[in-house]
């Protein structure tokens, strides 16, 4: 399931278009976001039973997958620029963002509210949460 679609990337760009003639394609953005909801659904498939339906949770969904496909294609742009401008290298990480966003939901510091939780993940680890790593004694006797 496509979780965003070629206006929802398009958003991000103010001077550049996506079509079959232009330098980061039609084709290429609707690859990308394919590749990029299948990602999103094995990054989160184990919190919530995917692919994500719920119309609030769809909308953050959405602003990922978008961040991600708008993330390549900043980074084909870029390329083309940074021979002309070194400047060019120095802009917004959108990939990163999403992928931050993607381990908040994963780590449930961002829930979604109205998508199917997997029953699995209603048990929590304290430890895992907190970063506890634990500690064996060696030559312990029993």
């Amino acid at each position: 399931m496509a979780y965003c679609l070629i206006a929802d990337v398009q958003a991000y760009f103010k001077n550049t278009t996506f079509t079959s003639g232009s330098s980061v394609t039609d084709t290429e953005i609707n690859t990308w976001i394919d590749q990029y909801s299948e990602y999103i659904d094995s990054r989160i498939g184990d919190v919530y039973v995917t692919p994500i339906t719920g119309t609030k949770a769809l909308k953050i969904v959405k602003i990922i997958c978008a961040k991600f496909v708008a993330g390549e294609a900043d980074e084909v742009l870029r390329e083309g620029k940074a021979i002309i401008d070194p400047k060019a290298k120095e802009s917004r990480d959108l990939k990163k963002e999403a992928e931050d966003m993607l381990n908040m939901i994963r780590d449930e510091d961002i829930v979604l509210s109205d998508a199917v939780v997997q029953s699995s993940s209603n048990l929590t680890s304290y430890n895992k949460k907190n970063n506890i790593e634990p500690v064996f004694e060696k030559e312990m006797e029993f």
